[in-house]
């Protein structure tokens, strides 16, 4: 049982796209009856962090954060180099199989429509 600013600091991301993170994969906060008039903090399982930490939508997230910050450092740096840099460049990430995991009958549903 992990506090949910815990799992934050562990994975390195903020509270935005760690709750995003948890929409998307299905993962909910639970607070244990005998602490809940104690501690006012949401608690995740240790096997709902291991599923986001090993997914590779988190470390596409991580790979476009750290190409922010050099695309802001060159920015800084050299305002001309900005045109030169293409979006494509940019890192992007899919979320197919994780619909597919998590709605299989929409996915199918979709398909049949699209």
């Amino acid at each position: 049982m992990l506090t949910r600013t815990n799992i934050i600091k562990k994975l390195g991301i903020s509270e935005k796209i760690f709750d995003w993170l948890c929409f998307l994969f299905g993962i909910t906060n639970f607070c244990p009856r005998n602490r809940y008039k104690k501690i006012k903090n949401f608690y995740l399982s240790e096997s709902s962090m291991r599923k986001i930490k090993n997914s590779s939508i988190l470390r596409r997230i991580n790979c476009i954060i750290k190409w922010k910050k050099y695309f802001r450092k060159i920015s800084k740096l050299n305002p001309s180099l900005i045109y030169t840099i293409n979006n494509n460049d940019c890192p992007k990430y899919n979320i197919n199989h994780v619909l597919k995991i998590r709605y299989p009958k929409f996915f199918e549903a979709f398909q049949i429509f699209y």
